[in-house]
């Protein structure tokens, strides 16, 4: 089918009703079964969910990184605590509540509330502890910004207002993911302070060089990664060359691929967006693109959104 290359990570979750999907890691035994199970079929990380068990945690990394496959995902609820989640073994870090919560020594991830960022003190001395953190353990963090800003949607407004193109989402989609049904005016408010000031350490950790990759969450197929990089340079106050290299260069290094995509080079495979307006100039330019390389193809944009249901950029 015509799409991205995509490098596969396996989900995993633990035991009960809020386990999610059906492969599980409920003991030592399954852990390695699961492991096994996506290397065998290809599979390049395992990503961890929310219910899995602590000491499950440290098999599934430990056998992970025997065959030579990365660990991603959530900080699990019984882990509770980002630092204890990559001294086991995780490599990545998805979602910037749990992030950041390893600027919180003293608390756990379950204790900090929707908006720790606003209702504690950050000092310098907390965001540089955690930034030596994660470098020594050379953590890449999957930040989805994206979905914060997004969840500030205040009720009765449409999603257009702080994602731009959600109008022209497969109308399939629009249900589930365009009709928002958004929060009080006071409670956006507070939500807002608090994605613009999580926003303003995660760029502090980037320029410290803790790779920051620009990673999306479910609630605007097609058009999140453009929210994503926006987002770092409207309150993170990075620039818009950091924001692609977070979704070009650095996911590729941190993947290991970085010697083959991930930058326009002699030698590397032609993966290229061609874009009308030049995002150095204004991120949001970062929405025009018209056309395509990959594989060796070339492919108009406008055909590829209509073959997807999606509405083109231009009537």
């Amino acid at each position: 089918a015509t799409g991205p290359d995509i490098l596969l990570a396996g989900m995993t979750d633990g035991p009960g009703i809020k386990g999610n999907g059906i492969i599980r890691a409920r003991s030592a035994e399954e852990a390695k079964e699961v492991v096994k199970l996506y290397h065998d079929n290809g599979y390049e990380q395992i990503k961890i969910y929310t219910s899995i068990e602590p000491e499950i945690l440290k098999v599934l990394a430990e056998e992970a990184h025997k065959v030579g496959m990365t660990v991603t995902g959530h900080v699990p609820a019984l882990v509770d605590d980002a630092r204890v989640a990559v001294e086991s073994g995780m490599d990545m870090l998805s979602h910037y509540n749990r992030i950041l919560a390893a600027l919180f020594t003293d608390k756990k991830v379950s204790d900090l509330g929707p908006f720790f960022m606003v209702d504690n003190e950050v000092t310098d001395e907390m965001v540089n502890d955690a930034i030596a953190f994660y470098l020594k353990h050379g953590t890449v963090l999957d930040v989805t910004l994206g979905l914060g800003v997004v969840r500030t949607l205040p009720k009765g407004q449409v999603m257009e207002t702080i994602e731009p193109d959600a109008g022209r989402m497969a109308y399939e989609l629009f249900e589930s993911k365009r009709f928002r049904a958004g929060t009080g005016e006071k409670r956006a408010k507070k939500l807002k302070q608090n994605i613009i000031k999580s926003a303003e350490v995660i760029g502090k950790f980037y320029k410290a060089g803790i790779p920051v990759v620009a990673g999306t969450d479910n609630f605007a197929p097609g058009f999140g990664l453009f929210l994503e990089m926006e987002s770092y340079v409207k309150y993170g106050n990075l620039t818009p060359l950091d924001a692609i290299k977070m979704a070009t260069i650095i996911p590729a290094r941190a993947m290991g691929y970085d010697d083959v995509t991930g930058s326009i080079e002699v030698g590397k495979q032609a993966d290229i967006a061609i874009l009308d307006e030049n995002p150095l100039e204004n991120i949001d330019n970062i929405r025009t693109v018209s056309s395509v390389l990959t594989n060796g193809n070339y492919y108009e944009s406008e055909p590829l959104w209509i073959a997807a249901d999606f509405k083109p950029t231009r009537d």
